[in-house]
């Protein structure tokens, strides 16, 4: 109803969904990625490492865990855009150094061929977090036209 409603100001509709969804055809807590993508523009799985506890794999690779959020979420959606939220919190780093475990997930977004993301900080301290993106834009210029 709301994109019916919406469908003369050009606006996009969007869902963000936990990083888990997109791994699971039947995931239990009722959020479904192609129920999803009937009905909004943009799908965005919160693919933050830390909050994936049944899985140390998922937890501690950060690049392994965005790249597979990504790929799936993508694989699932026919009509939805992809834009990812990625960790840009000191939550469970499992002593990777905090510029590398987020530059770790801005690589995952571009191998998963993602067309954006998104930061999140509950803190709202954005200041290592973006001048990690400055950085990894500064080293591969050809990423930043895309």
């Amino acid at each position: 109803r709301a994109k019916q409603q919406l469908k003369n100001y050009n606006v996009r509709i969007q869902a963000d969904v936990f990083g888990r969804v997109p791994l699971n055809a039947d995931d239990i807590i009722g959020q479904k990625m192609e129920s999803l993508d009937k009905v909004v523009d943009v799908i965005c799985p919160m693919a933050y490492p830390s909050h994936y506890t049944w899985s140390r794999k998922l937890q501690k690779d950060p690049y392994f865990t965005v790249l597979t959020t990504s790929k799936r979420a993508k694989e699932r959606s026919k009509n939805a855009r992809i834009v990812t939220w990625i960790q840009a919190f000191r939550m469970k780093l499992y002593n990777i150094p905090y510029d590398r475990y987020v530059r770790e997930q801005l690589r995952a977004i571009y191998d998963a061929d993602i067309k954006g993301y998104f930061l999140w900080n509950a803190r709202q301290d954005y200041d290592l977090p973006l001048k990690v993106v400055k950085n990894f834009y500064e080293k591969n210029t050809s990423l930043a036209k895309k």
